[in-house]
């Protein structure tokens, strides 16, 4: 349940938080298009109407009368007779109104040749999109289309003005040829802004066609943001991209997720990236990266003069690399974001890490989510929010969601995954205190407590939010809140006119 405040002291009742949730469940599942899920939630509304504000009602039937507008007429499109023989115009009027995702899933049902007529009509409105102008500034290709690409589809490529490319996730025996193709026009394309190619095995003729386009020297491309999450990438494919990265001048987002880099790989990584000027965030998440790599890491940051965002979420980094780490982050004065969810931190870095960063820091946000903290972690990073005059979002969720590790993709093209046991919050040793002057005293803007048992800590929270001028956001999923603590969070509100969003969900 996120809750906004002036509409929370308008019209919300302590009695209609579950209330607010099953709309807003309605409204995301009717999104979603999970038929099954919103008949179950359409049965809820219609036994709960009396208690939903009239509003929320019309706008969950009106989504609900969207989709299965939407889905009717899909369905009208594939109840064509085997014999039937109409005008092929009717047939295209009946799938007005899809977007093209919804054609996509349209036509993978078209396996069967007694849609041979359907999927004609089909072929029609799909050459519609193709065709749109806005198409081919912002397209995505997925593995239906990617089958039927061939020449007219590049002549057009070649001619149209794109911006924004996604060909995430496509797949087959001709991936390299044809990717490489795609890549081939679009070096030549200065108006390109951004390419997807998450979960694309990335091979050598289109590692090769994919560095000229980074180049950029010749061709004059603009990319701006680059995300190669899942493309298997090894060490002899990022060795044909890093020439590439040191003399690109214009890509501010690069995402290397979950790829088969060895420790040398990185090693030279990170030794490149150092002359790069213009990358602003880095992702390498699920890299197995490990303590004996922090020091490389800390030598890009501190070589690095435009670096503000790194994540090394879903690692291996433990107290010894986190020690290493922070002596780095505190001298880097364009680091803001830092990302360590997930890996193997305990109050032995967090103690290392918050009193490093107490001296000399430029720190922004730091996400230290579903590790190892017990409360003298905790503790060390509430002491050191309250002193910091720079940091504005801290994350110490104990989200057990987020304990599942990412699925890694290995060279078999199966899924692997491994879990980590994270010890859960003790309310009667909860660092209480510190986390209320850090409310108090600290600057920031946004707090995620997801997890944390605090049923007894609340109630110094709702007092540290009547004094609070900084916090806009506050999360307090999943962390015990009673009926008694919601009512005194809500007092607490009617003093405090910065907070703009609470989290109370389970």
């Amino acid at each position: 349940m996120f809750i906004s405040t002036k509409r929370l002291l308008s019209n919300t009742t302590p009695s209609m938080k579950n209330t607010h949730g099953l709309a807003q469940e309605a409204s995301l599942r009717t999104s979603s298009g999970n038929i099954a899920a919103t008949m179950k939630v359409n049965r809820k509304l219609r036994n709960r109407t009396r208690v939903i504000p009239d509003s929320i009602v019309r706008e969950v039937q009106r989504k609900n009368r969207e989709f299965t507008e939407s889905l009717t007429r899909a369905e009208r499109g594939l109840k064509v007779e085997e014999d039937h023989q109409g005008d092929d115009a009717t047939e295209v009027k009946a799938l007005d109104g899809l977007s093209f995702e919804m054609l996509s899933i349209v036509f993978s049902y078209l396996n069967s040749s007694k849609y041979y007529h359907i999927a004609r009509c089909l072929n029609k409105k799909m050459k519609e999109f193709t065709d749109s102008k806005y198409f081919w500034s912002s397209f995505q290709i997925g593995n239906d289309m990617f089958q039927r690409i061939n020449e007219p589809f590049f002549t057009k490529l070649r001619v149209s003005e794109v911006k924004l490319v996604d060909l995430s996730g496509v797949s087959s025996e001709e991936t390299d040829t044809k990717i490489g193709q795609v890549l081939t026009i679009l070096e030549e394309k200065p108006s390109l802004n951004s390419l997807n190619m998450q979960g694309v095995q990335i091979q050598e003729f289109t590692a090769k066609c994919l560095a000229n386009i980074i180049d950029g020297t010749v061709k004059r491309t603009s990319m701006v943001t680059l995300d190669l999450a899942g493309c298997f990438i090894n060490d002899f494919i990022l060795d044909i991209l890093l020439e590439a990265f040191v003399v690109n001048t214009t890509i501010e987002t690069l995402v290397l997720d979950n790829n088969n880099i060895s420790r040398v790989g990185f090693i030279e990584l990170f030794s490149k990236l150092q002359r790069n000027q213009s990358i602003k965030s880095l992702s390498l998440s699920n890299n197995r990266i490990e303590d004996d790599l922090v020091a490389h890491v800390g030598n890009f940051l501190l070589g690095s003069k435009t670096l503000q965002h790194i994540d090394l979420s879903y690692n291996s980094i433990g107290d010894e690399g986190i020690k290493e780490m922070s002596a780095f982050v505190g001298r880097s004065s364009a680091l803001k974001h830092l990302v360590l969810n997930n890996n193997k931190i305990t109050h032995v870095g967090a103690e290392a890490l918050a009193t490093t960063l107490s001296y000399e820091c430029s720190l922004q946000s730091l996400e230290m989510a579903s590790n190892k903290l017990d409360m003298r972690g905790l503790k060390s990073l509430f002491d050191f929010v309250k002193t910091s005059t720079t940091l504005k979002t801290l994350d110490v969720s104990m989200d057990w969601s987020r304990n599942v590790r990412k699925p890694r993709l290995v060279r078999n093209n199966t899924l692997t995954s491994s879990r980590s046991r994270l010890p859960r919050s003790d309310s009667t040793s909860f660092p209480t205190e510190s986390l209320k002057d850090a409310i108090i005293d600290g600057n920031l803007e946004k707090l995620v407590l997801t997890g944390n048992e605090l049923s007894s800590s609340l109630s110094h929270i709702a007092e540290a939010l009547r004094e609070n001028c900084s916090l806009e956001h506050l999360v307090l999923s999943r962390c015990g809140v009673k009926s008694e603590n919601f009512a005194e969070l809500m007092e607490s509100l009617v003093l405090n006119t910065r907070l703009r969003v609470l989290d109370l969900s389970h």
